[in-house]
């Protein structure tokens, strides 16, 4: 189960290199509307403007990109489940484990490119690191939980377009 969920993340490199120029491009953009201002009022409001961007984006990027294809899956795992070839768990674990790691590397990735952009906090300083650290461990999670409510209103629609209608009004 583990390596079927693994293959079909894997099959696709186009879609790898889609959502690495998607984490690239949208991060440029943002981060040059909210590009490092010295001016204390501008400073805050950027990077107040960049914060809300980086986890609006990841929230609804992370669901809608699960609410496309999950409730396609739903009918085999349905048939296997009923057949006891695995348990809901096995299947949960083996789907959240396998595709992991883009759901670190690609918000990683946007987050830290606006980080850098809008000079939210400067590296130097004493705090600059765990400040640095906390911000990209935010927009992970944020990307993370995002993916698992997507997997819940999946499971709860019977078709995409049923569950791309419902997940963003959640």
């Amino acid at each position: 189960l583990g390596r079927r969920a693994r293959l079909s993340t894997m099959r696709d490199p186009v879609l790898t290199k889609a959502r690495l120029g998607q984490s690239v491009v949208l991060s440029v953009i943002a981060g040059s509307m909210y590009i490092y201002n010295d001016e204390l009022e501008y400073k805050v409001q950027n990077i107040t403007g960049a914060s809300f961007f980086m986890v609006l984006n990841q929230g609804i990027l992370g669901m809608l990109s699960v609410l496309q294809v999950f409730p396609l899956d739903i009918p085999l795992f349905t048939r296997e489940v009923g057949a006891r070839r695995y348990t809901v768990l096995n299947y949960v674990l083996a789907r959240q484990a396998s595709e992991l790691p883009g759901q670190i590397v690609f918000p990683g990735i946007f987050a830290i490119i606006i980080y850098l952009f809008v000079g939210m906090a400067p590296l130097d300083r004493d705090d600059g690191a765990y400040r640095f650290s906390m911000t990209i461990l935010a927009v992970i999670l944020t990307a993370n939980v995002s993916v698992s409510m997507g997997y819940a209103v999946g499971a709860l629609c019977p078709t995409p377009q049923i569950a791309l209608a419902v997940g963003p009004t959640i």
